[in-house]
């Protein structure tokens, strides 16, 4: 069980993966859900090293589709 969840909405981008990083590594408990549409900035080979990282959660949605993300979430 997490301590609490974070979402990351461009996870897929140079920052956003950056991010996620951070977050996995100094917050010790923390969930990521990491919400991208991988659009021209978004590329999931950012994020590679993390597979198979049970507290880091993808879903690929744009968020201005309210059905989409309420789905994700």
């Amino acid at each position: 069980m997490s301590d609490f969840a974070v979402v990351v909405t461009g996870g897929c981008g140079f920052i956003g993966s950056n991010f996620i990083r951070l977050l996995l590594r100094d917050v010790p408990g923390t969930v990521v859900l990491n919400i991208d549409l991988l659009t021209y900035a978004g590329n999931p080979a950012n994020l590679a090293d993390l597979a198979g990282n049970d507290r880091l959660v993808f879903h690929r949605c744009d968020i201005a589709d309210r059905e989409s993300l309420e789905r994700a979430l």
